[in-house]
């Protein structure tokens, strides 16, 4: 993985992008200085070999003659920095306006700070409020139309944010005026939301930061809650009884409460026994009262099995005489099978996950503890103050968003795929942030104008 620099130097500051060896492939950025003549201050822009960047200088120094400085100070940032973005990612047909990929790209780099990207990372000392990043987005709509004719193009589109209402009519009935906000603006509403969901790209970035930098068995327990809906609790209350290999894609997981189960390890709704003899009850055998079974596909189950391997090792477990007798002692988990109940095939039962350390059954503590320190890698909001918004339920979420946007899922549908019993507990699970809303919005007026029904 290769990743791109904000240096300093003394002709300003410039961005280096070094290989997977730590050499320097490339430098990138646009010079600018100011000069006074007449009274009048010039904006120069320049490119790192000298060349002037004509457009640009020609809008600084012509175009906005007549505007106040602080605007056109502004404007020479914004483009300064425009001008390194666009050589740096060696875009070359801008003149005929940015499309979203190029727009999303720009957004990370004007941001600054660091970023974990699926090609390149970002080290910046810079960072930019989502104010100051707007600010910059203004000057470039304003520059793109007034030189570049284009006025189409992604940092232009707009996007229905809500309805306000206006004065009442002599009818008696308030207007509502559509209140409009540009898609690439970022958010600069004082006390931003903490997410409650993780977005499909938000995902694929968590699973190449692990890749590179953690575990299989942190991989496993990410897929588990996202890509089949399992809460934190059911993934950690995992035994090796608990995973069950079908013909083709009828393998699947059980979901149960056990005597020694710790508060985390526990299935939500489900029975849980107060004795052994708890076992053999009827709430302890019933679908939905004592368990539930998840399909999963023959990937999960190759990595669950690997997993498992991979923890078990013999060679691994003789090197260290204390995670054997842990493992032993501590990873037991009571073994249900031989009570003719369907389940893995296993010798001695035991809890799946485990601590690196001590191989003791994972905690859900020292699970908070990395995927915390994953969430801070990738730049995904994590609530520092309160404990209201859980980081492994975000996974649930996802799971629970995937499905009612991409995958039209009804509310019965999703209640079974969540494993609710009423349809009403699934709309907590529905929680669209701004960008999610404008696009519905977006999409109706769509469907109105293509004679379909509008819900705006």
């Amino acid at each position: 993985m290769g990743v791109i620099k904000e240096v300093s130097t003394s002709l300003g500051t410039v961005y280096d992008r070094y290989d997977n060896n730590g050499e320097v492939i490339q430098r990138a950025g646009t010079i600018g200085f100011s000069k006074n003549k007449e009274g009048f201050t010039y904006f120069i822009l320049t490119d790192l070999r000298g060349n002037k960047i004509k457009e640009a200088n020609l809008y600084l120094n012509n175009e906005l003659r007549e505007s106040k400085y602080k605007k056109r100070e502004l404007a020479f940032t914004a483009l300064k920095l425009l001008y390194s973005f666009l050589d740096l990612n060696r875009i070359t047909s801008y003149k005929y306006g940015l499309d979203e990929v190029i727009v999303s790209k720009l957004l990370q780099f004007l941001q600054g700070g660091n970023y974990k990207g699926f090609n390149w990372n970002q080290e910046f000392n810079t960072t930019r409020s989502n104010k100051t990043v707007n600010n910059y987005l203004g000057v470039y709509r304003e520059y793109f139309r007034i030189v570049f004719n284009v006025e189409n193009s992604a940092i232009h589109k707009t996007q229905i944010i809500g309805n306000l209402r206006g004065n009442g009519t002599m009818l008696g009935h308030s207007v509502k005026e559509r209140v409009e906000s540009y898609k690439a603006n970022k958010s600069v509403q004082p006390n931003v939301k903490v997410p409650k969901y993780i977005k499909p790209l938000q995902y694929e970035l968590i699973l190449k930061e692990i890749e590179e930098n953690y575990t299989l068995r942190d991989r496993v327990i990410v897929e588990l809650m996202y890509r089949f809906g399992l809460r934190i609790g059911e993934v950690l209350g995992l035994t090796l009884e608990d995973i069950v290999e079908g013909s083709g894609n009828a393998s699947g997981l059980f979901i149960r409460n056990r005597l020694q189960d710790k508060p985390w390890q526990r299935g939500k709704g489900l029975h849980t026994p107060n004795s052994f003899l708890g076992y053999r009850a009827d709430d302890y055998k019933g679908e939905g009262k004592g368990y539930h079974f998840i399909l999963i596909d023959d990937q999960m189950l190759e990595l669950l099995q690997e997993y498992i391997d991979e923890s078990r090792d013999e060679f691994f477990l003789n090197k260290y005489e204390i995670k054997r007798k842990n493992l032993a002692e501590k990873g037991r988990a009571d073994k249900l099978t031989d009570l003719e109940m369907e389940g893995a095939d296993v010798v001695e039962n035991q809890y799946v996950f485990l601590s690196h350390q001590h191989y003791t059954p994972l905690t859900a503590a020292g699970w908070n503890c990395t995927l915390r320190e994953v969430f801070n890698k990738v730049g995904i909001k994590v609530d520092n103050e309160k404990k209201k918004n859980s980081l492994s339920h975000r996974f649930r979420h996802g799971f629970a968003m995937v499905r009612a946007h991409q995958m039209n899922y009804t509310h019965i549908k999703l209640a079974a795929a969540l494993r609710h019993k009423s349809i009403t507990t699934v709309m907590k699970y529905y929680n669209p942030d701004e960008k999610d809303k404008a696009e519905l919005l977006s999409a109706q007026r769509e469907r109105a104008n293509k004679g379909g029904y509008s819900f705006e």
